[in-house]
């Protein structure tokens, strides 16, 4: 992120702690408190329109032409796990449910989400959508964010 738009960006952050039985505080965490849209001043506002456009790119959801690559992805990644033998009309019938439950996130991001799954020693058996959705919401999380808040600063801006 360029320099001068994170503070911008970002609510102030405070410790959360918990306190157990015996009175001792243990670290959760740091939470944000409340964030509203300041203007931008004028010579940041190109670069953060520049940003703003980047990040658009970096979360553009999958494209036409990428579909194929991510739906094979997903299928690769099934193939890892033991399944029930399917008739090739159910198999395309779940190749179209993880396709339109997975367009909204970028080609990367899938792709992602899938090495996680497999690399991860306790996933065993194969993942559903919404277990790929929630793996991918966490990877552009934070870009979201940061796409969203900017496009409010910029029209605080105007």
């Amino acid at each position: 992120m360029p320099p001068g738009l994170r503070p911008r960006l970002s609510g102030a952050r405070r410790a959360v702690f918990t306190t157990d039985i015996d009175g001792r505080a243990d670290f959760l965490g740091l939470a944000e408190d409340s964030w509203k849209p300041e203007p931008l001043p004028t010579a940041l506002v190109p670069m953060a329109q520049s940003h703003l456009a980047e990040l658009e790119r970096y979360l553009e959801p999958v494209s036409p032409e990428e579909e194929g690559r991510v739906l094979a992805r997903i299928m690769a990644l099934l193939e890892h796990y033991p399944g029930r033998a399917r008739s090739d009309m159910v198999e395309q019938a779940l190749a179209l449910d993880w396709a339109d439950d997975l367009c909204e996130y970028p080609a990367w991001a899938v792709g992602e989400a899938c090495r996680r799954w497999r690399r991860d020693p306790s996933k065993a058996w194969r993942p559903t959508p919404g277990q790929i959705r929630a793996i991918c919401d966490e990877l552009v999380a934070e870009a979201r964010l940061h796409r969203d808040r900017l496009k409010l600063v910029l029209r605080a801006s105007r």
